[in-house]
């Protein structure tokens, strides 16, 4: 399963990272919605974990990627 962690604190985000990798998820971890937007254009996660809730750019980007 792939999974996209945004966290600006790196602490939280290297910990979440740590314990789903553990488990046999393939993650990647970014610090911003500019950096998760990046990741997502070059891979779609099955799941998309955030410790805020996501822009409406953002929700908007995501979905545009998905229908492509």
């Amino acid at each position: 399963m792939k999974i996209l962690v945004v966290d600006d604190d790196i602490d939280t985000r290297e910990f979440i990272a740590f314990l789903l990798k553990k488990y046999g998820a393939n993650v990647t971890a970014v610090a911003s919605a500019n950096e998760a937007l990046a990741a997502l254009t070059q891979s779609l996660p099955g799941i998309l974990l955030s410790d805020k809730p996501v822009e409406p750019a953002l929700v908007d980007a995501i979905a545009n990627l998905i229908a492509e």
